[in-house]
């Protein structure tokens, strides 16, 4: 099995919080990771970058870890985006140009045992992309089908998209199906490490999910993922 390397170029947040409060000075941006093959430098032929919408807050980050890696922005060959709402779009200060990347899906370039997985609910057309870190763990990249570590554990969805009752379910299946791997790189946060402890207070808080009692399922499915 084909192993990658990945790192945080910008760390995402977000000032809208669960109880629907804006915290203060908290900027809005994506996460974006780098992804490489293991046991290579990371270069223009076998690097990604996903949800490469960078603020200029971010960018600086993004620039100081991309020069540790003997890398600008530019040398990145593809690009992987999760779905296509405005702020996990392609977008590098200074605007424009942007760097030539080419759209992994669309390139017909083969990086082996790296999928994607539909992740509907928050976005219909919404993509995880997976694969298998040097540290033996299974990665998910899954955008804003997880917004970060405070939402989840709230069994929060970003209310202010208007979603549908079927939308609100989908999005708890989908949520279900991203706790299968050992790291979720979410939409606007820091990685979460899928532990027991997380998956039994999801389990235990998941009634208090708007309309939980529509998808036992997903509670199947969490019990599902602690047996293993």
């Amino acid at each position: 099995m084909t192993r990658y390397n990945y790192t945080i170029l910008q760390e995402g947040s977000l000032p809208l919080r669960p109880d629907g409060v804006n915290a203060y000075g908290v900027e809005h941006r994506c996460t974006a990771a780098l992804i490489w093959t293991a046991d290579e430098k990371p270069t223009a032929r076998n690097t990604i970058v996903t949800d490469p919408c960078f603020t200029s807050s971010g960018f600086t980050d993004a620039e100081i870890r991309l020069k540790q890696l003997g890398l600008t922005i530019a040398d990145i060959a593809y690009y992987f985006v999760t779905h296509q709402h405005w702020d996990h779009m392609p977008d590098v200060p200074p605007r424009p140009p942007l760097p030539k990347w080419l759209n992994w899906d669309d390139s017909g370039v083969d990086f082996p045992d790296l999928d994607s997985v539909p992740c509907p609910g928050h976005d219909p057309l919404l993509q995880a992309l997976v694969f298998h870190s040097t540290r033996d763990e299974t990665v998910w990249v899954v955008g804003d089908a997880v917004l970060n570590l405070e939402w989840l554990q709230r069994w929060k969805y970003y209310w202010p998209n208007g979603y549908s009752e079927t939308e609100i379910v989908e999005t708890w299946r989908s949520v279900a199906k991203i706790l299968s791997p050992d790291i979720i790189v979410p939409g606007h946060g820091a990685p979460i490490p899928v532990t027991r402890a997380l998956l039994e207070h999801l389990r235990a808080t998941f009634p208090m999910a708007e309309h939980a009692p529509e998808c036992p399922d997903v509670r199947d499915a969490i019990n599902a993922r602690l047996r293993r």
